[in-house]
């Protein structure tokens, strides 16, 4: 179920510092949640702690203690790569030069582009992130795709020639603004 208007906050929400001159809107919004963190290191704390007993110690870890190559590849995976690729995800967004701008970085290595001439309509509103779409982060539902970091609100934008996708926004009334300058050019 849609809702229209929004509360919009300013949490994890930031201009980018980079924005360029033909951008009228720029947001990038971190995963940066206390209970995400919260498992990321936790995870990460057990392996480097399974690590240092097993292979610096030489301590078998558990009641039934892994190889050594396998410490050496969960302290690489969930040791380094799991917090190091929490700390650099994102959602990126852009309005300017005709078109808008998207990606999760760094699931997406390139924008994803979309004219402002395809898009016949944008609506804030606000959504059920749990309900609507099983979460956040690139998510589907039954409205459509979303892309979401945090909080319950955003942008539905409606594609002349494909489905309408959810961008989730903390100035979501300052996206909508700028996408409806954008369409009217």
């Amino acid at each position: 179920m849609w809702y229209q208007g929004c509360i919009v906050g300013s949490v994890w929400a930031m201009a980018v510092d980079g924005m360029r001159d033909e951008d009228i809107f720029s947001e990038v919004q971190w995963f940066r949640t206390n209970m995400l963190a919260m498992v990321v290191w936790v995870a990460a704390l057990l392996v480097w702690y399974g690590f240092y007993l097993q292979i610096v110690a030489g301590i078998p870890f558990g009641m039934n203690p892994g190889p050594d190559w396998l410490k050496w590849v969960l302290i690489a995976t969930v040791g380094i790569g799991m917090p190091v690729f929490f700390l650099i995800l994102r959602l990126e967004v852009r309005v300017g030069s005709g078109c808008l701008s998207y990606r999760v970085y760094p699931m997406h290595l390139r924008f994803r582009n979309v004219g402002c001439y395809k898009i016949t309509s944008a609506e804030v509103v606000l959504y059920r992130p749990l309900r609507d779409y099983g979460g956040w982060g690139i998510r589907r539902g039954k409205q459509g795709s979303a892309y979401t970091v945090f909080g319950n609100c955003g942008v539905c934008i409606a594609l002349s020639d494909g489905p309408s996708f959810l961008i989730g926004s903390q100035r979501a009334d300052e996206f909508y603004a700028a996408l409806s300058v954008c369409m009217s050019r």
